[in-house]
């Protein structure tokens, strides 16, 4: 049966696929961001900011993994709602949430996430400066799709900032376009015929594997099979320029 609450717990993460992070609906953004992505990228923002500090990166990206879990219970809620609401809910649904695993996975998670809420210690602190960093990020994805009060989001997250590394880290971000990361990436140049052609020759005499992966190929059994046709000019040709 433990194994069964633990199924359900894994269920349960994967919800925040479908919660969407509510603060963007604010700027009209009608397919905004999941919890779960949100998430993922800071749990790698956490990590690099972690190495680049000499903090644990494992540590500080595990915080960020587990940081918004219980929003599977309670959903995301905005800034102006957050004003209505205390974090006691949030605690209970964490609290819930963590009876179906293990005491010792339990405890752990439990840990990892009373450090994030105190910034304490230094992996505690960067993984809120992750989280906050994700947001600017992201805020500038939606700002170049011409969502221009993401402005808003990205000057209050960076206000927040309290690690050097994270607002040098968000300067060179805010700096660098959302498009630069594949622009200039050139494709690789396409063998030569020639190159081709020799690559070939000395495969097909070589290998027996590669010979039957190449005569099992869908677009070779269809040549074949209009090669063997009585009027097909190709006939005989396919399996001498193969083999």
């Amino acid at each position: 049966m433990e194994n069964i609450e633990v199924a359900k717990y894994l269920y349960e993460m994967g919800y925040l696929k479908q919660v969407k992070r509510a603060g963007w609906g604010m700027l009209g953004i009608p397919h905004p961001e999941s919890v779960a992505e949100h998430s993922f990228r800071t749990a790698i923002i956490g990590y690099v900011l972690a190495s680049l500090a000499g903090a644990d990166p494992q540590k500080t990206a595990t915080m960020c993994l587990f940081h918004d879990t219980a929003e599977a219970r309670v959903g995301d809620l905005h800034r102006v709602a957050r004003r209505y609401h205390s974090g006691e809910g949030e605690e209970r649904a964490l609290s819930e949430q963590v009876e179906r695993l293990p005491s010792s996975v339990a405890e752990e998670i439990t840990a990892l996430i009373s450090e994030y809420e105190h910034r304490t210690p230094l992996e505690g602190l960067l993984a809120r400066d992750a989280d906050l960093l994700e947001c600017i990020l992201q805020a500038r994805e939606y700002q170049t799709q011409g969502f221009a009060d993401a402005e808003d989001w990205i000057n209050g997250c960076y206000a927040s900032l309290k690690t050097e590394v994270a607002k040098s880290l968000a300067d060179a971000c805010l700096q660098t376009e959302p498009k630069e990361w594949w622009q200039g990436i050139e494709p690789i140049e396409s063998w030569s015929t020639n190159d081709r052609c020799q690559f070939l020759n000395t495969e097909r005499r070589s290998s027996p594997i590669w010979i039957s992966h190449l005569a099992s190929h869908p677009a070779l059994i269809a040549l074949s099979r209009l090669s063997a046709h009585p009027g097909c000019s190709l006939k005989g040709q396919i399996s001498r320029s193969l083999f």
